[in-house]
């Protein structure tokens, strides 16, 4: 058992603990201090919101106008910060560095931010295994002690196997970005995707024209894969493959003009136009069963199965040849392959705890019926707060922002600031506030509910 920090077992006394210090984390440090709810915030990387590091040169589609919360920006705005302009578009250096960072400084903040420390696990203190359930289903069984006594002991935050602190409840704020999904359809890496070393990417590229002379394969279908497409045709790559799960690569493109986020809707009118004029070959319905590759550092062989779409934008079109028919095997030879097919959430974190998680999407189980993709492609959410966040068996945990989530692509910065909100009032005993949502996103410009693929959608 790790040497625990703090000794006391009387959960009132104890703060709330926030793992993850990114912009969701920081945002419920805020509240947590506008309530008056002692807290601390444990932060892997060496500093605050270290994790944005990796997609810093990303722009963001969200004006800064939809990345402010009201209790941080009042927070900040007290001590002397300046917002910037509500409709600029920040890139991720841009977020951390102008409202992040400045957050992690306040006084009410730093004093209570541990960065270098990395959560290993989060438990109940003096539980004994619990046989912990992952999913819904797996929920019932064995004899163990309920809610009501689980509740009584705190939790215990387990640090780098070493070192373990006691919070009364935790926001699992911790997100999924460390945990890239895999190319695999079956939810596995593919035979030989761990052997394709450095001719693999995740994500939009930081410098793309190194892909300049370079045959590249994007796999995924939502904005991170059509960003990275459309940043390696900025540089003057000429054509670019679009391996997608889908059949129809046109329900990806979201509403166009009709976008209430402008730059959004832009994306996708900006990979339409490349796929109709011949730039992008679209691999629909790919599914990869292997990846044969070169040991001496030569091109990919990706071996698998996937349709070759309409004749404007079919990958054997647009290579001058003629291709098999559609679903049938095929071989393609690229020289990089860059996975944009989402993240998923690391599950040894909560591995002792007894969670609500739906089975597919890995959220909880309230909340998964509500971001499901395989039902709807709007990129807007009904609104939410603690009580879809909460897991009956274990009282005091909450996952929220992007890991509330799950595998599911339609998370947006502000869903997380709602969720947050709403934790920290029910945790004050407000539980007005806490059932009060307040929570309006912008909408997509399209919202179908007939889909049945579970690929993403906004």
């Amino acid at each position: 058992m790790p040497p625990v920090i703090r000794s006391s077992l009387d959960s009132d006394s104890l703060p709330v603990a926030v793992v993850g210090s990114g912009p969701v984390g920081l945002t419920a440090a805020a509240h947590l201090h506008a309530r008056g709810l002692p807290f601390m915030v444990l932060e892997a990387g060496p500093e605050p919101a270290w994790g944005i590091a990796g997609w810093g040169h990303v722009r963001l589609f969200s004006p800064w106008r939809f990345l402010f919360d009201p209790v941080v920006r009042e927070l900040l705005e007290a001590a002397g910060w300046e917002a910037p302009d509500g409709d600029e578009l920040p890139t991720g250096n841009e977020l951390r560095q102008r409202y992040l960072l400045p957050l992690a400084r306040h006084p009410a903040l730093a004093p209570h931010i541990r960065t270098g420390v990395r959560v290993e696990s989060i438990v109940r203190a003096g539980s004994a295994s619990t046989g912990a359930a992952s999913t819904a289903a797996s929920s019932t069984g064995a004899v163990r002690s309920g809610p009501e006594a689980r509740a009584a002991k705190p939790f215990e935050v387990r640090l780098d196997s070493i070192r373990a602190v006691h919070a009364r409840a935790v926001l699992d704020a911790s997100g999924t970005v460390g945990s890239p999904a895999p190319l695999g359809t079956d939810g596995t890496p593919a035979p030989g995707e761990a052997q394709l070393g450095a001719r693999a990417h995740t994500g939009i590229p930081v410098d793309p024209g190194a892909f300049l002379g370079l045959r590249t394969l994007v796999v995924g279908s939502g904005h991170t894969a059509m960003g990275a497409i459309l940043a390696l045709l900025r540089e003057g790559v000429p054509t670019v493959a679009w391996g997608i799960r889908g059949a129809d690569p046109y329900r990806y493109l979201g509403g166009g003009a009709n976008d209430q986020l402008p730059a959004r809707g832009a994306i996708g009118t900006r990979v339409r136009e490349a796929m109709e004029g011949g730039r992008v070959r679209v691999l629909a319905g790919l599914a990869i069963e292997r990846f044969e590759v070169d040991p001496n550092e030569g091109p990919v062989q990706v071996i698998g199965r996937w349709d070759t779409g309409p004749p404007s934008h079919r990958e054997d079109v647009a290579a001058g040849t003629d291709g098999p028919n559609p679903a049938s095997a095929h071989r393609l030879e690229v020289d990089r392959v860059i996975a944009a097919t989402g993240y998923r959430p690391n599950p040894t974190l909560t591995a002792g705890l007894r969670l609500a998680l739906d089975p597919v999407l890995e959220a909880p189980v309230e909340l998964a019926p509500m971001i499901d993709p395989r039902k709807h492609s709007c990129g807007t959410v009904p609104r939410h707060g603690v009580s879809v966040l909460t897991h009956p068996d274990e009282p005091g945990y909450y996952t929220v922002g992007m890991k509330s989530y799950g595998r599911a692509p339609t998370f947006l910065m502000k869903t997380g600031y709602e969720q947050v909100r709403s934790v920290v009032a029910r945790l004050a005993g407000d539980e007005e506030a806490a059932t009060t949502i307040q929570m309006e996103l912008p909408s997509t410009g399209v919202c179908r509910t007939d889909f049945v693929e579970s690929e993403p959608c906004c």
